[in-house]
């Protein structure tokens, strides 16, 4: 009898945990998420120096998920911006990238920030008025937005 009543109870309990597993479509919730991966990386090229012979051209670009967008031909030289040196160069830390160049006694920096479906670029650099470097050291300015998704 013992025997049985434990065959029974292990049958019970088995039917128990295969109903809980079993739920109905009705029951079953699903979550769909959609993730997108935003990947921002510099394309710098070197052209040489500009017409007059004077300034070095480089030509930024961005890419966006492996996508160009270009930024323009510039007359300076240009590299790429440690995360590290962010905070010294005046670039905030929510910036994803950044470069930049010295070139007729003047520096400028490019950074991206996401901001939303947009990738906002910005410009500027060591700011060189006198009166109001010590209150604004840096200054930046929208260079160019471009959306991503």
């Amino acid at each position: 009898m013992k025997k049985i009543l434990l065959i029974a109870l292990v049958g019970i309990a088995s039917l128990g945990i295969t109903a809980c597993g079993n739920k109905s479509a009705d029951e079953q919730t699903q979550t769909t998420t959609e993730t997108t991966t935003l990947q921002l990386a510099w394309k710098i090229e070197n052209l040489g120096m500009d017409s007059m012979g004077y300034a070095p051209v480089s030509r930024l670009t961005l890419l966006i998920n492996g996508k160009e967008e270009p930024l323009g031909d510039l007359n300076q030289p240009l590299a790429e911006i440690a995360a590290e040196q962010f905070t010294e160069q005046g670039i905030p830390a929510d910036a994803t990238i950044a470069c930049g160049g010295f070139w007729g006694g003047a520096t400028t920096n490019y950074y991206a920030v996401v901001m939303g479906d947009e990738v906002v670029v910005f410009s500027g650099g060591p700011n060189e008025n006198e009166e109001t470097a010590d209150q604004q050291p840096f200054i930046y300015e929208i260079f160019k937005t471009i959306k991503w998704r």
